[in-house]
């Protein structure tokens, strides 16, 4: 039951569902249907921002249904957060800050790199360099920030966290080959293990433009414990 005369609004706390549906029914009779999700060109959402947010037409002291439906390929949790107008606006902002924030720790480090790989000339510095910002782009498409401000609902966006995660583990093996000198010290058996492990990731990032599927996300959890397995041996 709506008890004040405000705009409130619904949002769906994840960005990555493909497809959003919402209903609005008072007194059995539907009054509102709206869908959103990253199917869906941003410029058609009520509120511009990663996460479905709907605006729901609803006035003081009447009684109302909601009901949602979502689908996606990769994350099927929809928490739900109701919000007054002034409320949304603010957490948008502080949402806004936080990240760009951390946007810019992220692009200053990977400067600095460069610049140390430019006066040394030591590979670890652009391995590392490349690697950071490779993360921190995982991170962005993760999070909705590349379907918000640069590919919008292309076929892309789908892929996008999967391409960077791997690509950005590439650039990991590399510095930490470097870094810890792993070709000199177990040449052994490390270099037929990066080789494999970064084959490995191409062709599975290949894959992914033509061949995607939800399971593919396993291997990129698979992944990463490996890593950490074999760091912990080295």
């Amino acid at each position: 039951k709506n008890k004040t005369n405000k705009a409130w609004f619904l949002e769906i706390e994840n960005s990555r569902l493909s497809e959003m549906e919402v209903w609005l029914y008072e007194r059995n009779q539907l009054i509102l249907h709206k869908k959103s999700g990253d199917k869906i060109p941003i410029k058609k959402y009520d509120v511009r921002s990663p996460n479905p947010i709907f605006k729901l037409a609803m006035i003081e002291n009447q009684d109302y249904e909601i009901f949602i439906k979502a689908s996606g390929t990769r994350d099927l949790k929809f928490p739900i957060m109701f919000w007054e107008e002034n409320e949304l606006l603010e957490h948008l902002s502080t949402n806004k800050l936080i990240w760009g924030i951390y946007l810019g720790f992220i692009i200053l480090i990977s400067l600095y790199n460069i610049f140390l790989w430019i006066t040394i000339k030591d590979t670890v510095y652009i391995f590392y360099s490349i690697y950071i910002l490779l993360f921190g782009a995982f991170q962005l498409s993760l999070y909705g920030f590349g379907f918000q401000y640069i590919w919008s609902n292309s076929w892309f966006n789908e892929i996008a966290y999967f391409v960077f995660l791997f690509f950005s583990n590439i650039f990991l093996i590399l510095f930490t080959d470097s870094f810890l000198d792993l070709s000199k010290n177990y040449k052994n058996y490390w270099q037929r293990i990066k080789n494999a492990l970064i084959f490995g990731s191409l062709i599975t990032t290949a894959i992914s433009f033509f061949y995607f599927r939800y399971w593919f996300n396993y291997l990129a959890i698979g992944q990463g414990v490996l890593f950490s397995a074999l760091f912990m041996l080295i």
